[in-house]
């Protein structure tokens, strides 16, 4: 039996969130629909500081953490997982989104916006059905086969090399099959 999703209460009413750094968090939160706690390490120069900025984000109503078994994801009050699957979905893009951050780009309506300018949507497969390419199709922790949830000339990472490497080295391309 696969373990439950638990999601902490959300207070009724949200409290005031003054400090930038905070904000910071909550706007990367909102913008990726939620991480895994590693990923938003990546935001911050000091280990142990998105914890700290989490800590306000929950106490002040606008994030809560969602568990799976052991592992932890970081909501914002917007969003949420439902089960194993959707839990997984948020953690792979979770930590895309920050790579994406770290590297100087952004995410956002799920699309990828890089720092050259160019954006171009993003997938996670085995969840997402892939859009048309150019496209970033990250591949979530035991997807399996690259080769299968890939199309020709899409960008592709998996969410393994996104905890341990920078986004340049993880991204790689699928160019047109012959």
């Amino acid at each position: 039996m696969q373990p439950e999703v638990r999601i902490e209460p959300i207070p009724h009413r949200p409290g005031l969130v003054t400090s930038p750094a905070v904000l910071r968090l909550l706007e990367f939160l909102e913008a990726s629909g939620g991480a895994a706690p590693g990923a938003c390490d990546l935001l911050f120069r000091r280990r142990g500081e998105a914890a700290r900025r989490f800590a306000s984000l929950r106490a002040a109503g606008y994030a809560v953490r969602a568990y799976l078994g052991s592992e932890t994801l970081w909501l914002p009050r917007a969003h949420s997982v439902w089960d194993a699957a959707s839990f997984a979905r948020q953690r792979a893009l979770g930590w895309f989104a920050a790579r994406l951050f770290e590297s100087g780009g952004r995410f956002g309506a799920g699309r990828a916006f890089f720092p050259d300018g160019s954006g171009m949507p993003v997938a996670v497969a085995p969840y997402d059905r892939p859009p048309p390419p150019p496209c970033v199709v990250v591949l979530a922790t035991g997807s399996g086969d690259a080769q299968r949830h890939v199309p020709p000339r899409a960008f592709w990472c998996r969410e393994e090399d996104l905890a341990v490497c920078e986004l340049p080295s993880c991204l790689k391309y699928k160019g047109d099959v012959k």
